[in-house]
């Protein structure tokens, strides 16, 4: 919490020509750009098999997360996660946020 407190404030400071600078800086430089094709391919649903294959490539033996879960436990029940995971991200692609329950 501390460290959230830090960072609202120093944001917060944040001058409006500091800002202006970023974006001057970030207007100078050459950045990679997605195309039409690239962007709709990352906004599409993801299918099951998809999120089964991202689930068994998880590193196992690592420390849980918030959840206290560990990477096993999704890893041999990947079938009974995908359908609340795929709403869940469904609900993050309307309102282009997390939800509060991720």
């Amino acid at each position: 919490m501390v460290l959230w407190e830090h960072l609202v404030t120093v944001y917060e400071e944040t001058e409006v020509s500091c800002i202006a600078a970023i974006c001057s800086f970030l207007d100078q430089i050459s950045l990679p750009r997605l195309t039409v094709e690239q962007a709709e391919e990352m906004e599409r649903e993801l299918l099951a098999g998809e999120l089964k294959e991202a689930a068994r490539e998880l590193a196992c033996c690592k420390a849980p997360g918030p959840d206290g879960l560990q990477v096993e436990y999704y890893q041999s029940y990947v079938e009974m996660h995908i359908p609340g995971l795929q709403e869940a991200l469904k609900e993050t692609r309307g309102c282009k946020m997390l939800p509060q329950t991720m």
